[in-house]
């Protein structure tokens, strides 16, 4: 008999390995390879990385590869209302736009424009809101691409957050390419290493991880099994190699083994390519490029397809067994033949558990018939939507066992599940647990706790001890049954009589039934659920009528209540942004004491003279006065060069074309900036590259780039023309980077000084030989920039000498007489006079204003110190600022922030007491006697299911009041 069994498990093992290679066929089946990458809901490819961003090709597992700050699109500089009409405001939001032009809407049908030109005012505002808009779309520009892949990371991880058992983040890497004749295409790579996302709460940022473990995967025999030209044999030690120490993903030996793959598994493979970017063809001949890219990609079933392999290799041998849940799949078996075969295989029986278990948590029939059930068979299947007591079901199920000397193993796809089950089981029986949930995201610890927790458990383990301690235990038990079976007699009769169902509408949700169903629950619950005061008000609903997270706030409020917070809700106190900064009362005493003493050193006749000045007019006798000390004799001589000199004396007396030659006098002054800057080059051979006539590759476009390039540089990047993880501002300065500095290519900042010194200098000698053009003064072309450069600046020289006109001087008289001051200036010493007494004047005017602030701030803080029961930290900031005392002020400043938070959280308290009073007086009482408590973290998790408890008891003690009925409880 024994032979015959022994015949029969070995056919079974057989039939079983058939099993299982089926099931591995039909999960091949089921998964067909993705050829190509891009149909991944979410490709970035690192070669697209930012500039800004700087990524560590170094990283291996738990190490940042990258980290992407929070960036959010800011808004276009609002248009000015004086140029309402005169913008296209269509174009306005669009940074990758030129800057709107500015059009006349009077202009006539031909396009001309009527009364435009001499519009300075126009211009002016045109000229200042341009220049924002142009800086706002520069900084649009830059940060978009960062934008794109910091929204595109912040997408992923709300997807993996919701959906991380169907999606993962791998950085791929190997990109194969490869359109064989007949076949299909494939693009898509061999290696990938898995990635997790951590986001700041504080900031926002996300930082790019290579996950810990990094579980590398080489994707060969998934895109490439059958083809003929592939050989999965001999690239093993490949596969192996990954498998075992591939913990880096953008390391120099990832480009070995992709090359040592090729050349073992594919060797009509082209040569492989190190390059970041994906080739742009494909054709018949197979390509493989490093091309990493972060891919978002559904998991795939290779964990499953392993795990087949394993179960078929577990089932060769003479001495393989098949395992009983397998083998019910295949032959139909009573209870009673699995219950042997399971004996037979490991020894283990579990009739001993269902004969008297040990629940240590209550238990209904329904849970008891669970273990009952055990005793019969091998498995039983337990169904119940959430909260019906699954998970205490199998807490007493698992204490039953432990009790019996079973080991017990319990898992589940979700590790809060786990958690929860561990929190459930009673303390004495879950220190035995060994708990190894979530390991990949920090479970380790778990298991380190839990086995130190057994370790020390078995260095205090006494068998005497507890072998008398399990007798009293087990005689207490016997006791306690027996008193049970009394009082069960004793209420019997009672509850023949308690008939009548009470429906959960009448009672509280969960609470339906008879009374003596009713009593049974409230018992049950009464552990968790005694806490809140009881009975409730008559008209306490059913349900909870409060919001579980505002109970939560007013325990926390009333924790950290204080007789001072209290007392905030009757105080006036105003909002700190509504008086004066520290740092500024601090910079306005700073301010008056330094012009007070200023203007008191300064004064003279002639400056009380001018007291009639304001700021206004200062600002523009000060402008004058310069130019009018500086040029007023050589006009008088009448010195004049060529006829353009002649025409800007001529313009300057008749007060002509001011504005024009102004402000060629403004930027001609740069031809001398341009000569030093030259000459500081000494004997540098600059060659610069032939440049577009405009777009990127022009000169004052590579310009621009060359300077970005620069900054890029004094940050600590490189210059470089090529290279991995090459920064933005190298690949727009690509063009520039062809010069020579004595014929070697800039790589150093100093080099690159030099050539944007040299080219610098071209375009701006350009722009100012062109502004001299306009004025009739021809410079023509010299035979280099350094002769352009000095015939500019002679020309600036002399315009210098004739720009500062007789307008400057008319002007100081018509500000004097405008504001009322008589001021003798017919001579050189007059002049002298009047110029050593502007200062004076500012300083009075410095002084004046000064004062006026600090007491315009003072009388701004009294008006709120006024209001009836002001706040006395408004009292303290008045007495601070009146006195001057800086120090005092800001400590006042900092306590109004503290009572304006403390009178938030007052109010907010005070409307939650009120809230929770109107619905149950009790249960605020209790909050405000023991809000500190620590139960209240136990408490808060279950209000609802305490409320509901609470008004099952009040209704049930209503229900029993005339007779012995309350002694049920």
């Amino acid at each position: 008999m024994e032979e015959t069994n022994t015949a029969h498990r070995r056919e079974m093992v057989s039939q079983v390995s058939a099993l299982v290679d089926f099931l591995r066929a039909l999960a091949t089946m089921g998964s067909a390879p993705v050829r190509d990458v891009d149909t991944h809901p979410q490709v970035l490819w690192l070669h697209d990385l930012p500039a800004e961003i700087s990524g560590d090709a170094t990283a291996g597992p738990g190490s940042r590869l990258a980290t992407f700050p929070a960036l959010a699109a800011e808004p276009h500089p609002p248009l000015p209302e004086a140029l309402v009409d005169w913008v296209d405001a269509t174009r306005l939001a669009d940074p990758t736009t030129a800057v709107p032009l500015l059009v006349d809407p009077t202009a006539d049908a031909s396009g001309t424009v009527d009364g435009f030109v001499g519009d300075s005012g126009i211009r002016r505002e045109y000229a200042r809101w341009s220049g924002e808009w142009r800086a706002w779309a520069e900084h649009e520009r830059r940060s978009a691409p960062s934008r794109r892949w910091y929204e595109a990371l912040s997408g992923i991880h709300r997807q993996l957050s919701q959906q991380d058992d169907q999606f993962e983040l791998v950085l791929q890497t190997g990109l194969l390419t490869w359109a064989p004749d007949g076949g299909e295409r494939t693009r898509n790579h061999l290696l990938s290493t898995r990635l997790s996302l951590a986001v700041d709460p504080r900031t926002g940022a996300i930082a790019l991880l290579v996950a810990d473990p990094p579980t590398p995967r080489l994707h060969d025999r998934e895109l490439l099994d059958g083809v003929e030209a592939f050989d999965g044999a001999r690239a093993e030690p490949v596969r192996a190699e990954v498998r075992e120490g591939l913990e880096v993903p953008l390391d120099e030996s990832v480009h070995e083994l992709l090359e040592q793959w090729r050349a073992l598994a594919l060797p009509s493979c082209r040569a492989y390519a190190k390059d970041l970017t994906p080739p742009a063809q494909i054709d018949a001949v197979p390509a493989l490029t490093f091309a990493p890219a972060v891919v978002l990609r559904p998991r795939g079933r290779a964990s499953l397809l392993a795990y087949y392999d394993q179960m078929s290799a577990a089932l060769q041998g003479p001495d393989a067994e098949a395992p009983l849940g397998l083998v019910q799949l295949l032959q139909s078996m009573e209870p009673e033949e699995r219950l042997a075969w399971l004996e037979a295989e490991d020894g283990s029986s579990s009739s001993a558990v269902a004969a008297d278990p040990l629940f240590p948590l209550p238990a209904n029939d329904e849970q008891r018939q669970i273990i009952a059930r055990l005793g019969r068979d091998t498995g039983v299947v337990v169904q119940g939507p959430p909260g019906t007591g699954k998970t205490h079901t199998i807490a007493n199920l698992v204490s039953a066992l432990v009790a019996e000397g079973q080991r017990v193993l319990v898992t589940s796809q979700k590790a809060q599940a786990l958690s929860v089950l561990r929190e459930k089981i009673p303390t004495e029986v879950r220190n035995l647990c060994v708990s190894m949930t979530d390991q990949g995201r920090g479970g380790s610890v778990e298991l380190s706790r839990s086995v130190n927790a057994l370790v020390d458990r078995y260095g205090t383990y006494d068998a005497v001890r507890y072998a008398q301690r399990i007798e009293r235990l087990t005689g207490e038990r016997a006791a306690a049954q027996s008193r049970q079976v009394e009082l069960m007699e004793e209420i019997r009769a009672l509850r023949e009589a308690e008939t009548f169902v009470h429906p959960e509408e009448t009672v509280a949700p969960g609470y339906g039934g008879t009374l003596a169903a009713i009593a049974g629950r409230l018992r049950e619950r009464d552990h968790r659920h005694a806490w809140i005061p009881t009975p409730l008000p008559a008209a306490a609903p059913p349900s909870l009528p409060l919001d579980p997270v505002d109970v939560a706030e007013l325990v926390r409020l009333t924790a950290l209540s204080t007789p001072e917070r209290r007392a905030r809700t009757a105080q006036a106190i105003p909002a700190t942004a509504d008086v004066p900064a520290p740092d500024e009362v601090a910079r306005l005493v700073a301010a008056e004491q330094a012009t007070a003493a200023a203007a008191g050193a300064a004064a003279s006749d002639l400056v009380r003279a001018m007291e009639p000045v304001d700021r206004a007019v200062l600002t523009q006798l000060n402008q004058q006065n310069e130019a009018v000390r500086t040029t007023l004799a050589g006009l008088a001589r009448g010195d004049a060069g060529d006829d353009w000199q002649r025409r800007c004396i001529d313009d300057s007396l008749r007060d002509r074309n001011t504005s024009l030659w102004q402000g060629l006098h403004q930027v001609s002054g740069r031809a001398e900036e341009l000569n030093s800057s030259l000459d500081a080059l000494a004997l540098q051979q600059i060659a610069l590259p032939e440049f577009d006539a405009s777009g990127p590759t022009g000169r004052s476009a590579q310009l621009t780039a060359g300077r970005a390039l620069r900054t890029h540089a004094a940050n600590g990047g490189k210059i470089r023309a090529k290279g991995l993880f090459r920064s933005q501002p190298e690949k727009n300065a690509e063009r520039l980077l062809a010069a020579t500095v004595n014929d070697v290519a800039p790589s150093t900042p100093e080099q690159l000084d030099a050539v944007l010194t040299r080219l610098t200098a071209e375009v701006e000698a350009d722009a100012l030989v062109a502004r001299w053009a306009e004025v009739g003064h021809v410079i023509g072309t010299q035979a280099s920039v350094r002769f352009t450069v000095s015939a500019l600046v002679d020309a600036h020289l002399a315009l210098s000498r004739a720009v500062q006109a007789l307008a400057a001087m008319a002007a100081v008289r018509v500000l004097l007489r405008d504001s009322g001051v008589t001021v003798a200036l017919e001579s050189r010493e007059d002049w002298t006079a009047f110029s050593e007494a502007l200062p004076g004047v500012a300083a009075q005017l410095e002084a004046q204003d000064a004062q006026l602030t600090v007491e315009a701030a003072l009388a701004g803080v009294r008006h709120l110190a006024d209001v009836e029961r002001s706040a006395p930290e408004v009292r303290d900031l008045v007495q601070a600022l009146a006195l001057r005392d800086v120090r005092g002020y800001a400590q006042a400043h900092a306590a109004l922030a503290v009572a304006a938070v403390e009178a938030e959280s007052q109010r907010r308290a005070d409307e939650l007491a009120r809230e929770v009073s109107a619905q149950h007086p009790g249960l605020l009482a209790l909050i405000d006697a023991t809000a500190t408590d620590e139960e209240w973290s136990t408490r808060l998790g279950d209000l609802q299911g305490a409320w509901a408890w609470a008004k099952a008891l009040t209704f049930f003690e209503d229900q029993r009041r005339p007779g012995r009925e309350a002694a049920l409880d």
